[in-house]
């Protein structure tokens, strides 16, 4: 009885679903872009995607996950996005963006200020555990770039 009334409730839901209009699937469509930027980008370093990274910065951006947004736009090859959004992420408490912050310095060669920002927050850095794999991925895309 109970397996009769659950699939009773799951039935409109199912049906609402398949009825769905791709194109009014906005999130979809990001996601889309993150995933290929993640694979195409940071994964395989193909240049010609970094498109799909920076229209998924621009949104994240928009939508106030600066920090995140700073990670994509390094990756879209965009350092001076990605600065001022990290900067804007540190502002709002989302400290874990001065990693961000210390690759957009180097990359933009501020390596004095990159490394001021690194030690003023290093314990962070560490503890994100992040950084080393983050400077592989971007040391692919920025060859010329000590980073």
């Amino acid at each position: 009885m109970r397996s009769v009334v659950f699939l009773l409730l799951l039935l409109p839901l199912a049906l609402s679903a398949q009825k769905a209009d791709p194109a009014e699937c906005q999130s979809c469509a990001v996601n889309k872009k993150m995933i290929r930027c993640d694979y195409y980008v940071a994964r395989k370093t193909v240049k010609e995607k970094q498109g799909e990274c920076e229209s998924y910065a621009r949104y994240l951006d928009r939508d106030g996950t600066h920090a995140n947004a700073a990670w994509y736009y390094l990756l879209a090859g965009r350092p001076n996005e990605a600065l001022s959004a990290a900067r804007r992420a540190m502002a709002e408490g989302q400290t874990y963006a001065a990693e961000y912050a210390v690759f957009a310095l180097r990359i933009l060669g501020q390596g004095t200020d990159a490394d001021r920002l690194q030690q003023q927050y290093a314990d962070l850095i560490r503890q994100a555990g992040r950084f080393e794999q983050d400077r592989k991925i971007l040391a692919k895309l920025y060859p010329k770039n000590r980073l």
